[in-house]
This record gives structure tokens, sequence and C-alpha cells, in this order.
């Protein structure tokens, strides 16, 4: 029941709710609330003092006029702005090569959709707005870690030839941080042009996008590093997440890595719904192949608009020699002290052992 209920809130608010190429009543603009990217392009007033994101960790190699271009529109923040779409979204995390002197080495698959109108002639037929979703995939592998990068795609998800094909481009900021370790960042920017000025068609906007990332040869994602220099709150967050900690940051999005991907020990069935199927992955099937469908099910990294923490029920089976009375109906009918250690005594045993344990780490 539970699953159910996750399924149609995510499909309420994030969609697709019927398929990858679903066909729905009214503008999608209106239906879907998240994971939605407006125009690089789209007129829209700025102020220079809102642009609140820390560029410092991206600062690296050769930048020109389209570096600064490109960061002026990824660092936009929307704070000033909350009724207007980001224009961009992407991930961060850390990867460590076995040598110093090898370069990282990652495989990246995007994700995302575009809706249009259904011809006037239907729409009339049946007295309704109809919208269709048109999903797009993109698949770069064995891309070398050792400077920015951008690549410029089309709605075919192919490389454009020039900028007026561009439907979004994917931006890539690396900086060394360490002998084997490296910092990433990767960017979805949608560079669709809007037709007019002052106004965005519900076509222009990009919907559904997301970033799965496969690490490649003698590569492995680490743990997020926060920096030496940290605040109270951060150094407590530090202490109580130190058996759990991050592997990626989102940004305009959540991060989701493979240990705690829902994914991950949920099999891929038709039988599933989202969260626990990967809908555009039919359309990598399509594309790619099968193999490559298999590579970015479960990937090292991915963004997630709507994130989704499994916390599996408690097992109550006893493992440890013995067997100590654990009904509470019965425990509460005993009332000597002889019955309650002999019901009690294995409980009593692994426990004080594990309380041991710890007290000498």
């Amino acid at each position: 029941m539970r699953e159910i209920i996750l399924a149609e809130l995510i499909k309420d608010v994030l969609g697709p709710r019927g398929g990858i190429k679903e066909k729905i009543e009214g503008d999608p603009l209106r239906e879907y609330i998240t994971g939605i990217l407006a125009p690089r392009n789209a007129n829209i007033d700025r102020d220079p003092d809102s642009e609140n994101i820390n560029v410092s960790l991206l600062e690296n190699g050769e930048t020109g006029e389209e570096d600064e271009e490109i960061d002026n529109a990824l660092f936009f923040s929307s704070d000033l702005h909350p009724q207007s779409q980001p224009h961009s979204m992407g991930i961060s995390f850390f990867v460590e090569t076995v040598k110093p002197e090898e370069d990282p080495e990652i495989n990246i698959c995007v994700t995302w959709s575009r809706y249009f109108k259904i011809s006037q002639g239907i729409q009339e037929a049946k007295g309704k707005e109809i919208w269709q979703r048109h999903p797009r995939v993109f698949v770069m592998n064995r891309i070398k870690l050792n400077r920015n990068i951008r690549y410029r795609v089309n709605g075919d998800g192919q490389l454009a030839g020039n900028t007026g094909e561009t439907e979004i481009s994917i931006v890539i900021r690396t900086k060394k941080s360490e002998p084997c370790r490296t910092f990433v960042a990767v960017y979805l920017v949608n560079e669709i042009v809007p037709a007019r000025t002052n106004y965005v068609e519900t076509g222009e906007y990009i919907f559904q996008p997301q970033i799965r990332i496969v690490t490649g040869k003698n590569t492995r994602p680490v743990n997020y590093h926060t920096g030496n220099i940290m605040d109270q709150e951060k150094q407590e967050l530090e202490f109580l997440y130190r058996n759990k900690p991050a592997v990626a940051r989102g940004y305009m999005c959540s991060a989701v890595w493979k240990e705690v991907d829902p994914l991950n020990d949920m099999p891929d069935s038709g039988e599933k719904d989202v969260p626990f199927v990967w809908l555009d992955g039919a359309t990598v099937d399509e594309k790619y192949g099968k193999q490559m469908y298999a590579m970015f099910l479960v990937p090292d990294i991915r963004t997630e608009f709507v994130p989704v923490y499994l916390i599996p029920n408690p097992d109550f089976s006893w493992r440890g020699s013995g067997q100590p009375e654990l009904n509470p109906m019965k425990l509460s009918e005993l009332w000597t002290p002889e019955e309650i250690e002999k019901a009690l005594y294995h409980f009593i045993l692994i426990t004080g052992n594990g309380l041991a344990d710890r007290k000498k780490n």
C-alpha cells in the first residue's frame, strides 16, 4: 500500500503518469510542479546579488566567453523568482583513481522529455487539449575528467552541429583536489531558444530531466568532502552521519547513490511502478541496447527530484545461541526474578557483549 501511495505522489508532482509517451489532458506545465527547466535564454530579470552558489571549486582550466556565459546560467538562484522555473540542474561528487597520473573516467546517461500539443483536428474531436510526451536520451561513454567539457545535444539525442539545433547542453566541471581525487560537477542546461521574446511556450520547457553516472575503469566514487573548515552545525551532522556518509550532492535537485538507491534492492519488473522502475530506461534500451540499459539501471550516482530512502521493516528473528522469550504477552505474566532472568538470559548475554565491545571502540 505504501508503494502505491508513493508512486501516485511521484506521478502527480513529477510525472509521467501514463508511461514514457503519455498523453495528458491539460497543459503539463500546470499539471506537474517539479522537474521542469525553463530555457536558459528566457527573458527573465535577474539580480546579480542573488547569485549565491559557491563556484570556487569549479574554477579550473581555461575560461573564455562561452564558459562565462554558461556559468552565469548555471549559478542563477531562483530565490527571488519563486514562480519561475530554474534553467539548469545537476550533481557534484568526488572520484578517486588508483594512480595519481591516471585521469578519472565516467560514463553519462541523460534523459529528459518535452511535451507537444497533438494536432488541432484530434483535439477538436475529443473536445479537449491533449499533450503528448516525447522522451529523449543521450549517452556518452569513457569521458576523461582532465578538463572542463560542454556537450551540445539536439532533440534526437545526438551532438548538435550548431547552436540552433541545441536542445540541452551538458556541462562538466572538474578540479583536482588531491593527487588521486577529483571534484566533478555535471549540469544539464535547457538551451532551447524561445520563439517569442517575452513568453515561453510549454513545448520549450524540459520535463523530468535526469543524470545517471557510472564511473569508468580504475575510477570509483568516494565520500563527499566538505572541507576542513566547518561550523558547529556541520560538525554535528558529520558526526551523526559518520557511518552513513554522503557520496554526492544535487543542484536544484537531490542526489542518489548506489548504496541508497531504491532500485538497488528492487528487481526491475513490469509489475513495479515508480520509483522502483526506471521508466525512461525503455528509451535507452530501444536506442542503445540492453547492455547499455543494464549498465545505467542502478548507476553509481544519479539525480532525483523526489528522493526516496528505503527503511526496511525490522527483523525480529533471533540469530544468537539459545532462544530468549521475546513475546511481550508471556513476559508480562512473569513475576519472580528467577523466571525473568531465565526468559531473557540469552538476550542479556548478547546485548551485554555488544555494549562491552562498543565501550572498547
